[in-house]
């Protein structure tokens, strides 16, 4: 994660320097191939992990053009995911989420039930404590009167 935050940095520098680039700045979501022309038979310039962030400058039939450290680079489409794939993607960001606020909702169940049981250690102390005062006042009280 923090090499792909260095890449990102690298990135935005790039992009500050070459001020007539416009696009969109698009996160990839699975790994892909880069080249230096619109043809798979280039060459390969980049590997591109998930989760790596682009400047998509153009778009054709069979590739996007991006401008990536500096470099403008093509990557083809077949190799990103399809709508279909976005879809499952988005399916499992929900799952995510859902799972997200599961673990949550139990991590707090399990705080509540330790500070119950911390309460109970409390209150049991507190009660022997009280009884144990008042038996003993009620035994000095006794030897008191006794004497």
């Amino acid at each position: 994660m923090f090499i792909s935050m260095l890449e990102t940095f690298d990135f935005r520098a790039f992009a500050a320097e070459e001020s007539q680039l416009t696009g969109e700045i698009i996160t990839l979501e699975s790994d892909a191939v880069a080249y230096s022309s619109y043809s798979t038979e280039a060459d390969v310039v980049a590997r591109l992990k998930a989760g790596n962030t682009v400047l998509k400058t153009d778009e054709t039939a069979g590739y996007i053009e991006i401008f990536y450290q500096g470099k403008t680079l093509y990557i083809s489409k077949s190799s990103l995911p399809s709508e279909s794939d976005a879809e499952l993607v988005d399916e499992m960001e929900k799952r995510a989420e859902i799972d997200k606020a599961w673990i949550e909702s139990y991590v707090s169940q399990k705080k509540a039930l330790q500070n119950a049981r911390i309460w109970r250690v409390v209150i049991v102390i507190i009660i022997v404590a009280v009884v144990a005062v008042v038996v003993f006042m009620s035994v000095r009280r006794n030897t008191v009167e006794n004497k």
